[in-house]
């Protein structure tokens, strides 16, 4: 099956180990965005392309609706809006999330990704931390796409 078709953002894992739910103190957070904890324990966008930090990932929340594209039925709203429960999960190394590598980029099968600062995923540089590694080639040249990214 396509990446293009899956309709969840955990592709391999333990789909009930390390999901929980945090506030949103942002607007437009949508699955598949790499997430971190502010200071009031809240989620916001990862912020910071340089370090290593924990990967937490926003998932689709089939409770309410939101499809992994962030729309939810009844509202113009696109994605967790502030003070919504963000439903997320703590991924582990070897697992696969559905995440989204930002426009501009063009991905081979096996390149390694790293935080884009806007809670996307961009082809690492030769000094950036290797955070995950694609499972497939995926051409977002044109605008922001779907890979399969496997936590290093």
């Amino acid at each position: 099956m396509s990446i293009t078709t899956r309709q969840t953002i955990i592709l391999e894992g333990d789909v009930g180990e390390g999901i929980e739910e945090y506030v949103a103190a942002e607007n437009n957070i949508i699955p598949g965005m790499l997430l971190q904890i502010n200071v009031d324990g809240e989620v916001v966008t990862n912020n910071d392309a340089v370090k290593r930090s924990e990967v937490l990932i926003a998932l689709e929340d089939d409770f309410i609706g939101m499809t992994i594209d962030g729309v939810k039925p009844d509202t113009t709203d696109l994605g967790y809006m502030i003070g919504d429960r963000v439903r997320c999960k703590h991924f582990r190394r070897g697992e696969v999330a559905l995440m989204i590598l930002v426009s501009g980029q063009n991905a081979d099968a096996s390149e390694y990704l790293t935080s884009d600062a806007t809670g996307k995923v961009q082809v690492a540089g030769a000094t950036d931390y290797r955070m995950f590694k694609t499972k497939d080639a995926v051409d977002a040249t044109a605008g922001d796409k779907r890979v399969a990214a496997e936590v290093m």
